[in-house]
């Protein structure tokens, strides 16, 4: 494998690329202030522009997933703004010698963007510091991050456009230090979540332009379809006692917000005094082929444990998978993908993930969500942790063929499941030479090609670039 040690020497981008990422830090909270970049870095110019303040018509047909150019544009620990993790594309990872990087503490993030004819790769640490680096086929190069800090806890959000690249950040010390705010598409309004549960909208110049009260949950993440509505979860609730997504706290509801022309609570999904959601969100696909949008969730019973659900948007329960029979037994939804090529999408579901995982793939079939394959001897989420994006859907080998990459039980390997006829099967692992400690970081490049980025407990940024 190839290695850099960026604290001795970054390699050059290009001969002659001398411009540099030149962002404002004005409007930082004091939490939150700019470093300086040091001066051993190769950085990019990258000036900032104003943003387009057009509003755009919001379109009338809901659709599965984003444009590619609405991914090339953020990028997301969790693939897409659906909250489906899956990477759109093909990839070459077998064939790929990786390339590792010194960091200066243990990764917690990783996210990443196409940007020109490579990737910016922004990485958080356990101490709040944020690194951000430029890989091309010239090499790989540490470039200025804009901001240079975060709160630990707080998963990034990565913006790049032609002009900049900076991560999604709102100045305000009230927002919510473990979940990150969200770019509308159409609006390029920001809406965070702030200590009290509202939602905050904030203009181009970080002005706030009104807040929303829906009691949200605190790590929640904010969904976006492509017109501009927002899914969250909300009315916060310890009344499932299980806490291994970072608190006690769990999800009673669900709720659905219209931004055009003015943000408004449009529906709430409000579960019984049995169950809960358990995660930080949904995901929000046409599952059913009906040109609709579904929203599948796991839903935890008090007396029978963790079960998938389908709702409609305005909240009919469409279809519900097996529950686990007994509390505190949790199931992982994934991804949603066309895993067999046979146009029908399924879901996938790691069952128990902290005590002898199960891949589980489900299928709908007017009004049946049952699993259709299983496979054990994985995992996908480490307990206790917010990082719920450990694990992500697609064709990982260019093989034409959609893999699931979840994680051996030690965490040392990427292992890919496929669904074949009736089962699923192991068809390869990665090792990391390393124990992973962030999400799966994925980007897509213009021509379709993925590239993959992970953090281990080690201190090493590892990226796997054509």
């Amino acid at each position: 494998m190839r290695k850099i040690d960026t604290k001795n020497k970054i390699l050059q981008i290009a001969a002659g690329l001398s411009i540099f990422i030149l962002f404002s830090m004005s409007a930082c909270s004091p939490e939150i202030q700019a470093e300086s970049v040091p001066t051993n870095t190769h950085t990019i110019l990258i000036p900032t522009l104003p943003e387009s303040t057009q509003q755009v018509t919001p379109t009338q047909s809901p659709i599965s997933n984003p444009s590619l150019q609405s991914l090339l544009e953020l990028g997301l620990t969790y693939q897409q703004m659906n909250g489906n993790r899956y990477a759109l594309g093909k990839g070459n990872l077998l064939a790929q010698t990786p390339i590792d990087i010194d960091l200066s503490d243990i990764p917690t993030w990783v996210v990443s963007t196409p940007y020109q004819d490579g990737v910016i790769w922004y990485v958080t640490l356990q101490n709040g510091a944020v690194h951000a680096y430029y890989s091309s086929p010239r090499g790989v190069s540490e470039v200025s991050s804009v901001p240079s800090k975060l709160p630990p806890e707080m998963p990034p959000i990565l913006k790049t456009t032609d002009n900049n690249s900076s991560l999604v950040f709102v100045p305000n010390p009230a927002q919510s230090k473990i979940t990150h705010p969200i770019l509308l598409p159409q609006s390029k309004i920001k809406v965070a979540i702030v200590s009290n549960g509202d939602l905050e909208f904030i203009g181009e110049s970080d002005e706030k332009l009104l807040t929303l009260p829906v009691n949200a949950l605190l790590d929640a993440r904010l969904l976006v379809d492509e017109r501009d509505r927002i899914l969250l979860l909300t009315n916060p609730t310890d009344r499932y006692n299980h806490g291994v997504l970072g608190d006690h706290f769990e999800a009673a509801s669900i709720t659905l917000i219209e931004t055009f022309p003015e943000p408004r609570v449009t529906g709430i999904i409000s579960l019984p005094e049995n169950e809960v959601v358990e995660g930080i969100a949904p995901i929000w696909v046409d599952l059913t082929g009906d040109g609709k949008r579904e929203i599948i969730a796991t839903i935890s019973d008090r007396g029978l444990g963790a079960g998938i659900v389908v709702f409609s948007e305005s909240g009919e329960r469409l279809a519900e998978g097996p529950k686990m029979g007994q509390p505190n037994r949790w199931r992982h939804q994934i991804a949603v993908g066309d895993f067999l090529v046979q146009g029908e999408p399924e879901l996938a579901v790691v069952r128990t993930p902290h005590i002898g995982g199960v891949v589980e793939f489900y299928r709908y079939s007017e009004g049946d969500f049952e699993p259709v394959a299983q496979l054990p001897g994985v995992t996908s989420h480490v307990i206790g942790s917010r990082n719920l994006d450990m694990s992500v859907a697609g064709d990982f080998d260019g093989n034409g063929t959609t893999e699931l990459l979840v994680l051996n039980p030690s965490l040392t390997e990427l292992v890919a499941v496929r669904r074949v006829p009736e089962s699923a099967e192991i068809i390869w692992r990665i090792p990391l030479d390393g124990k992973l400690n962030t999400n799966l970081a994925t980007a897509t490049l213009s021509d379709g090609k993925i590239v993959l980025g992970v953090g281990r407990t080690d201190g090493v940024l590892r990226l796997w670039y054509p």
